[in-house]
């Protein structure tokens, strides 16, 4: 499959031309096929697991009914932002966020400049609430801790790369949910503002 533009162009002495471009639909076919996998598999197969966990935790008492709702919650919401992130590195053609040579500002990265890392302690969290798991909870805190030392670093990197159009980026769009603490280089001293 591919897509064709169209475009006449006009030449003073009363020429006309007209000029057909066409771009594979390849790409594109990729992703949706790639998408319809997520939504026919993960997706479901996640929230079988999730109500299970559910189910089994509810048939023991009616006390963690909130705890599970709220961590289901949290788990599909983590895991949607997390695959759709995905998803938008990978028209990129890369699946790491600092090997692009633009930008990415749009899908899940209008929401949160990291959607992966809010993703993932979505998921973590979810499911430590749905087991009522306090070690859980705790390495969870880990996680976001460590993950806040590396988007100080990432930071650094991407305004070097892009300058003031990532300085925009930041005053327009969350870091996560959490701050970053702020990371000084260790060459050349400068670090990353503290921006939200």
């Amino acid at each position: 499959r591919h897509r064709l533009a169209l475009r006449r162009v006009m030449v003073p002495p009363g020429v006309e031309y007209l000029i057909v471009v066409g771009s594979s639909l390849e790409p594109t076919d990729e992703e949706l096929e790639s998408l319809r996998g997520i939504l026919t598999y993960v997706v479901p197969l996640s929230l079988v697991i999730a109500g299970l966990g559910g189910w089994f935790l509810a048939r023991r008492s009616l006390s963690p009914v909130v705890a599970i709702g709220l961590g289901s919650a949290m788990i599909a919401a983590g895991l949607a932002l997390y695959v759709t992130a995905r998803l938008k590195l990978r028209s990129f053609g890369t699946i790491w966020a600092l090997r692009v040579d633009q930008l990415i500002t749009t899908g899940p990265y209008r929401l949160s400049r990291n959607p992966l890392v809010v993703g993932l302690v979505g998921m973590v969290l979810g499911a430590s609430l749905i087991r009522r798991s306090l070690a859980g909870i705790l390495l969870s805190g880990l996680y976001i801790w460590m993950s806040a030392l590396w988007i100080g670093l990432e930071e650094i990197v991407l305004r070097r790369q892009f300058g003031g159009a990532y300085d925009r980026y930041c005053s327009e769009v969350r870091r996560v949910l959490w701050p970053a603490p702020r990371v000084t280089h260790p060459r050349t001293g400068s670090g990353a503002p503290a921006s939200q």
